[in-house]
């Protein structure tokens, strides 16, 4: 069977140009050989075409179409273009779905093609003036403004669509633009920011027009690194585009159905063909129907396209076709499968000369040659040559996959074998995938050793090949062979060398010369670690470790050729790897020869620095893999496997080989640790456990929790010391280590004292010498932390340095010390005895019980009622202090004085706001202070210990108690304010309604005085002051004022009878009369009627008032009636006021009422009325004829009473200005001067004034 009778072979060789759909037949038949997805289809109907429909205006957007070269970019923008241009063409598409879809723009588009060359103007300048030029030769003229002239570009084409839209009407303009992006990569940073705005117009002017664009690009805009240095003005160009990406379905799509479309016949053949090789190739059946449609395409062929980092360069489908044409002819092979894979791709770079002048291509093929060549020449392994050929082929072609060819990146030798589908003949037993696989490792491994390691690498990590384009020398054979060539004693040093680092042991080592370090091992029951020594070597061969430890681990050398000496000590544990294989041999020499090239090289030290740690890691591998098995632990001369010490654990989790070494060694010394110290405390609350170097600053943390600053870590050293009851309280009597130090200080006479040297023994000298107390065995930093706890107790007092002591009273002012001070400590001692008259007169001046503090039996008591009563106080105070601080006030006055203004003249004060008795937050301030001071004081003596350490002398409690009595008269004075708070606020308020003038007004002053004077008094000197007489005082003054206020509302306020009447007159005829009358000018001219109105409304009107409406706001709540506030209705009852305006309404009617009847008879008013018509002048004959006490006007009288008076002006004088006049030159004056001084005056007024047009009013 030839291939060509397999497919229907459509070759794609031609480049297709955007302008070839300009040609109606060329346009048909790009639309009919175009083949759509099923995914294409739905990018088309649901992104593209939306965007293109003209009927339904809605926020359309541009279009980017990317695709690389050869995947059918510019054959989909040609689709596109063509039926927008012609509707025809629609039932050429081969998808019906995108058939019907399209009917929605077809036709409705003259359609511009524009494909950017290499030219350096900006984008703006070529598009613009290609539509230019393409609307002209569409009959429409319209000229583009210059850059320079716009502010933007939406405007301009706007204003060009709808020039285009007076000879289209029912069309827009598609302008499609290809190979965009190669045009952006030439522009510089400035320019091609402005391209990009006006891309982003493109996009958005759509929504405002019948203008769309579609953009033509290699790979997406939007995400290319290249142009990360303008990611903001990306942003905003996607918010207006849509991307349609042709993907490697669409591309699978279009070789299968159409370059190398097949008949159902065809299809069986082939998939019986590919059957009997699926057991060899992993996916191969599962993907077998994709498998056909491609054939003899490789569907890795595709995918490495998608990846290649030379998008620019290479032509999909046209590569391809060129494949399929090279075997057409040809036989399919019978027995290996006949496909073509990328490694095929690898001649076509080869020969192409374009692609040999980009550098990083150069260098591959470069490189690629020199192994081709080996290969050809020096293979040793004839049956796998072709194989080895076509790998080095596909690791060319991958390593052009990366942006980097120099990354160590790659692929597997069961990758090569499925992706490029390797065969080699295989014996029938043998025909597995399995087995070909191992036929393809064999060839990598030739071809590695045929080059020597030149240029391709192996990860023995991910099991990768790739070409290492820099690896001129084979270093993994260097390797090899320096591996070799180190005799085997000498590997332990190396394997050493690796231990060390698995185990994080320091570079260091605890004596010069050996491998000894200073290790730690938890103690798990007493959650801390103990200090010992970890020795790679044999126990027989370790020098002595000074100072000795609590502890030895030995990690014997794995490729020790004798037998060791064990003393079989109980602190001493032993690990040995047991019956090792040549595959760990190997692995110790990969590492000593990487190591040791390292070392000896100096080009390649880092090359060599990395195989040795690449090694390090398949070193550690093997030993985590094979450490059950092959590690023996020996403890005590028992020898037994990992395994088996691992079940008799309670935890055998850990993460790594430093773990479990950690966990074996402290299970097996845990009992030796409980022999060496059988009373070592257990920290039971901690988290972590205490290592050597951590202890320090966990008693540090303790002795800070003593004083309240409180941490999980201080709480838990005092727990595991004992130190603490149930509530965390300090208890030292509760402590076995506390009691044992109080009891050698109690069993000597006093004044005896306990030196440092009887409870602290030096256990070795040296430069880091150790140290432990005789009993417990427990470090310094344990006893500081007991005997601090005895001083805080107040048991002991404790000498420092011969001079410094610390007892209760002095302990914290210690805390910034560090801990050494306190584990140097020289001796300590009983404390002195309690002042018990000083602390007598401190309870009964506090109101304690002074026989408490007497009898040493209730003294625990007694500093119980005291802290309680401190405590309490102390809240109180703060209270007090928050209280002064904001400002006390009374009836909207201050009590506390804290700024007086005076007022002088000449230097003498005559006026002044200062109280006639003043009491300043200055003055309270002290007593405050002083009372604090002493409660701070007292609550430090929180046990009967501290009793001893009192500082005060009988004056010294004396002064603070006389504090505590002004503290307390403070307290009370703010107790009297906030009684009477209620009653004077009412007052103030009462006091603001009503003037100031009035005698309730000035008696409620006098009170307010008084009552200030005597609260400021209570507080600065004690002076009784009387809270009932003040409270009566008060309440006779507020019964007062409700008698008053009643009394003023119901003379001032509208009852609800009243306010019925005053309602009424707004729907009176007269005043409906006056409203109309109002809009002429001559009469309203001094505003007179809104006077009226605004007296009417300002009346204030109550219908329910009643004097328990003001019990407890003094204000009526319904009518708000402030009499301050309105002081002139005080002087007329409001009823009265309300019958005056009554007949006012009807005076100014008539008054009215004769002014337009004087001025409708003016010879002005008559000439306007000779040239009204009868109709017009009909309801000025009727109100002239009418009565003046007639309260209705005759229609349509107003406007028409208007057009008669116009040409007759009202003149309004002002009323304070005449009076000027008048008094002018003094008074009193004869009748003439008065006479004389309003006709100059009058005359002044008028001047500019027609005498007979004018009519004078006054404006009040």
């Amino acid at each position: 069977m030839l291939y060509k009778d397999l497919v229907q072979f459509t070759p794609i060789e031609t480049v297709i140009q955007l302008h070839d759909a300009e040609n109606e037949s060329a346009a048909k038949n790009l639309v009919e050989t175009y083949v759509i997805s099923e995914t294409m289809a739905n990018k088309l109907v649901d992104l593209v075409f939306p965007q293109l429909q003209l009927d339904n205006p809605q926020d359309n957007k541009g279009i980017l179409i990317v695709g690389n070269y050869g995947t059918g970019k510019s054959h989909l923008m040609s689709v596109i273009s063509a039926v927008a241009e012609r509707a025809e063409l629609t039932e050429s598409l081969t998808n019906s779905k995108v058939k019907e879809a399209a009917k929605g723009f077809a036709g409705k588009y003259k359609v511009l093609r524009v494909e950017i060359g290499s030219v350096t103007g900006s984008l703006r300048d070529i598009l613009l003036a290609e539509l230019e030029a393409a609307l002209k030769s569409w009959g429409v003229s319209f000229t583009f403004p210059s850059a320079d002239e716009v502010t933007n570009n939406k405007v301009a084409l706007i204003q060009a669509m709808d020039a285009f839209r007076e000879k289209y009407p029912d069309q827009g303009v598609l302008l499609v633009v290809d190979e965009l992006l190669d045009y952006l990569r030439t522009r510089e940073q400035r320019a091609l920011i402005l391209d990009l705005g006006f891309l982003r117009e493109l996009g958005e002017v759509g929504a405002s027009c019948s203008f769309r664009f579609i953009g033509g690009l290699q790979e997406t805009l939007f995400e290319n690194p290249r142009f990360s240095f303008v990611a903001e003005q990306l942003r905003r160009v996607k918010d207006r585009f849509e991307e349609i990406l042709i993907a490697k379905e669409d591309i699978t799509f279009v070789v299968s159905e159409r370059l190398l479309k097949k008949t159902d016949k065809q299809k069986a053949w082939i998939s019986d063909y590919l059957r009997k090789f699926t057991p060899l190739y992993k996916s191969m059946a599962e993907r077998l129907d994709e498998f056909v449609d491609l054939f003899p395409i490789h569907p890795a062929y595709i995918e490495t396209f998608e990846n290649l980092a030379i998008a620019e360069k290479r032509q999909v489908l046209k590569t391809f076709s060129l494949a399929i044409r090279s075997i057409f002819n040809q036989e399919v092979p019978e027995n290996e499968p006949g496909l073509i894979s990328y490694d095929h791709y690898w001649p076509m770079i080869q020969d192409d000369p374009s692609l040999r002048s980009i550098d990083d291509i150069a260098r591959v093929i470069e490189k690629s040659n020199v192994l081709e060549g080996l290969i050809k020449n020096a293979y040793t392994r004839p049956n796998l040559k072709e194989i080895a050929l076509r790998i080095i082929h596909a690791l060319s072609v991958q390593r052009l996959t990366t942006q980097n060819i120099y990354l160590p990146v790659g692929v597997t030798a069961e990758y090569l074998r499925d992706s490029l589908c390797l065969y080699v003949r295989l014996p029938e037993e043998n025909s597995t995938a399995d087995f070909l696989l191992d036929q393809v490792q064999v060839a990598l491994k030739e071809i590695i050793k045929t080059v020597q390691g030149q240029f391709i690498s192996y990860n023995p990590e991910n099991g990768q090949y790739y070409l290492d384009l820099k690896k001129a020398v084979d270093f993994d054979q260097k390797i090899h062979e320096r591996g070799d060539s180190i005799d085997r004693s000498d590997l332990n040093i190396y394997f050493y060398d690796a231990l060390q680092k698995a185990l994080n042991l320091s570079d260091t080592t605890y004596l010069t010369g050996y491998t000894i370090w200073f290790y730690e091992l938890p103690w798990n029951d007493h959650n801390v670690t103990r200090p010992g020594y970890f020795f790679f070597g044999p126990p027989d061969e370790r020098t002595t470790a000074q100072p000795p430890r609590d502890f030895y681990l030995f990690f014997l050398p794995p490729f020790l050729e004798r037998e060791i000496h064990d003393e079989k000590q109980p602190d001493e544990v032993i690990f040995k790897l047991t019956e090792l294989d040549q595959e760990f041999e190997t692995k110790v020499r990969q590492y000593a020869g990487a190591r040791a090239m390292a070392h000896e090289s100096t080009e390649y030290q880092t090359e060599y620095t990395n195989k040795a740690d690449s090694a390090f890691r398949q070193l550690i591998l093997w030993l985590q893999k094979n450490l059950i098995e092959k590690l023996h632990v020996i403890y005590q001369g028992v020898d037994e496997p990992l395994s088996k010490v691992l079940m008799q654990m309670r935890s055998t989790a850990s993460q790594n080989l430093e773990e479990l070494i950690r966990l074996v060694g402290s299970h097996l010394l845990s009992p030796q640790f409980e022999d060496l110290y059988p009373d070592y405390p257990k920290f039971k609350r901690l988290r972590q456990p205490i290592t050597e170097k951590s202890r320090p600053t966990a008693a540090s943390e303790a002795f800070r929790t003593l004083f309240g600053r409180r941490t999980e870590l201080g709480f838990g050293v005092l727990d595991g010391l004992s130190l603490l009851d149930a509530q965390n309280n300090v208890r030292p009597e509760n402590s076995p280590y506390a009691r044992y130090f109080l009891k050698l200080l109690t069993e000597k006479p006093a004044p005896q004292v306990v030196n440092r040297g009887e409870i602290i023994e030096t256990v070795s000298e040296g430069l880091q010498p150790i140290e432990k107390d005789l009993y417990f065995k427990l470090e310094p930093e344990w006893v500081a932390v007991i005997l601090l706890a005895l001083v805080y107790n107040g048991d002991i007092v404790l000498n420092l340095n011969g001079h410094d002591e610390l007892d209760t009273s002095s302990l914290e002012r210690s805390l910034t010390r560090p801990i050494t001070d306190f584990t140097n400590f020289r001796f300590y001692k009983r404390p002195t005895n309690v002042p018990t008259e000083r602390w007598v007169r401190i309870f009964e001046g506090l109101g304690l019980q002074p026989g408490l503090i007497r009898d040493e039996n209730t003294r625990e008591a007694a500093i119980k009622e005291l802290r309680r009563l401190v405590n309490a106080e102390l809240d109180q105070l703060g209270i007090l202090q928050h209280r002064l601080e904001e400002g006390l006030r009374l009836w909207n006055e201050p009590i506390l004085t804290t700024q007086v203004t005076y007022i002088s003249e000449d230097g003498i004060v005559v006026a002044s706001d200062a109280p006639e008795f003043a009491l300043s937050l200055s003055e309270l301030q002290p007593s405050l202070r002083g009372y604090k001071q002493f409660l701070d004081e007292l609550s430090k003596y929180n046990m009967t210990g501290k009793l001893r350490n009192l500082r005060y002398s009988l004056e010294d409690i004396d002064d603070y108690l006389e504090y505590r009595k002004k503290v307390f008269r403070i307290k009370e004075m703010i107790s009297f304010i906030d009684q009477l708070q209620s009653d004077t606020t009412y007052l103030a308020e009462a006091q603001a309604n009503l003037p100031v003038n009035h005698d309730w007004s000035q008696r409620a002053m006098h009170v307010k005085s008084k009552l200030l004077q005597s609260l400021r008094r209570f507080g600065k000197t004690g002076e009784g002051f009387d809270l009932e007489t003040a409270k009566r005082e008060l309440r006779t003054l507020k019964n007062d004022y409700i008698k008053v206020y009643s009394d003023l509302h119901q003379r001032k306020v509208l009852n609800a009878e009243e306010d019925a009447r005053r309602q009424k007159l707004y729907h009176d005829p007269r005043f409906e009369a006056l409203q109309a009358l109002s809009s002429i000018d001559l009469l309203n001219h001094g505003r007179e009627f809104e006077s009226w109105k605004n007296r009417l409304a300002g009346l204030l009107a109550c219908p329910d008032f009643h004097e328990r409406k003001i019990a407890d706001n003094p204000t009526c709540p319904s009518c708000n009636f402030r009499p301050a506030a309105h002081p002139e209705m005080l002087k007329i009852d409001a009823a009265l006021l309300l019958r005056q305006l009554e007949h006012q309404l009807s005076q100014t009617l008539i008054n009215w009422r004769k002014a337009l009847r004087a001025n409708l008879q003016s010879e002005t008013a008559q000439k306007s009325l000779a040239a009204m018509s009868p109709a017009e002048r009909k309801p000025i004959e009727e109100f002239l004829a009418q009565s003046d006490n007639e309260e209705s006007l005759p229609e349509n009288f107003v406007p028409q009473a208007i057009q008669a008076l116009r040409g007759i002006q009202a003149l309004t004088l002002p009323v304070d200005s005449l009076l000027q006049a008048l008094k002018a030159g003094g008074l009193p004056c004869t009748p003439q001067e008065l006479q004389q001084r309003f006709n100059q005056f009058l005359s002044e007024q008028m001047r500019g004034h027609d005498a007979g047009n004018t009519r004078i009013t006054l404006n009040q």
